[in-house]
């Protein structure tokens, strides 16, 4: 394994040797591109404007996802480069790197949104994204090839059972009552996140159960029709994101000062979030007119 990791970090110092002012600053903003918030700003926007049912099965991988990458990570517990050799240090990520979830998730999220808009333009750029994410990660110095290669085959795999059982789960899960799938939608990502607890586990987990809470309390809504018009969809997107911040802030405020960075007021605030993102915000939504 340490003949691997040389070999890595041989590779990242042969990129490395491009570095430059412009490009560590361009490879942190695309890097920055491959956060989770990064995703939500994008996701939630296709959520609330665009495609209510797409919008629902990306965000819903998307957080499966995170969840998946979180416990593979705790489970290998792989060293990033500049663990290993301080001289590939330019950016910085907490935690095991193996697999990479930068690589990982825009492979799952823009995957994904390239098989619903289906336009050869749209997938080129995506598979530029993808490739240029999981340069920056390694230009940065923070995760190996092998980190990358591990999140794109996770990232395949989820892909493709998501292509396989999408349409057969949806059709399966209208024939359960609301209640019951309310109750399986809360119950076991809380018992999920009792056995295996981790801060970003927890938060996928905590996501995952909110939105997944918020679609069955919201069923249909006046407001997932069509494309509402520019002046709607901006005003739908403006105040459906305020309220995401206001209750994100305000969630990692307590969980700061009140409850120390406990795990389940982690677990509360994610899911209430992402509870006003599948359904308090299309409420509102129709209660404007929006």
């Amino acid at each position: 394994m340490e003949a691997v990791w040389q070999w890595g970090i041989d590779i990242i110092k042969v990129i490395q040797t491009l570095r430059s002012p412009f490009l560590d600053s361009f490879f942190i903003f695309i890097s920055a591109l491959g956060k989770p918030a990064a995703y939500m700003i994008f996701l939630s926007g296709i959520y609330w404007i665009f495609d209510r049912k797409w919008g629902a099965r990306i965000i819903i991988l998307f957080y499966f996802s995170g969840w998946v990458n979180s416990t593979l990570k705790d489970l290998i517990g792989h060293s990033r480069p500049y663990v290993l050799d301080q001289t590939v240090k330019v950016g910085h990520s907490g935690g095991p790197g193996l697999p990479s979830g930068h690589s990982q998730q825009s492979f799952v999220v823009l995957g994904a949104a390239a098989l619903w808009i289906r336009r050869r333009g749209f997938t080129a750029a995506a598979a530029v994204l993808i490739v240029l994410i999981a340069f920056s990660r390694m230009y940065l110095g923070v995760h190996f090839p092998t980190d990358i290669i591990g999140g794109w085959l996770a990232a395949a795999v989820l892909l493709i059972v998501f292509m396989i059982l999408c349409d057969k789960a949806e059709n399966y899960i209208k024939r359960i009552r609301p209640s019951v799938l309310l109750g399986f939608s809360v119950f076991l990502p809380v018992l999920i996140s009792l056995t295996m607890p981790g801060k970003f586990s927890v938060m996928s987990l905590g996501s995952l159960s909110g939105f997944c809470a918020g679609l069955i309390t919201e069923g249909k809504s006046e407001s997932s029709g069509p494309f509402p018009g520019f002046k709607k969809g901006l005003l739908r997107y403006i105040s459906g994101m305020a309220g995401t911040v206001i209750l994100l802030s305000a969630g990692m405020v307590i969980t700061k000062n009140f409850f120390h960075g406990s795990l389940i007021s982690i677990f509360i605030t994610f899911w209430a979030v992402n509870f006003w993102i599948a359904a308090g915000a299309p409420r509102l939504f129709a209660r404007l007119k929006l």
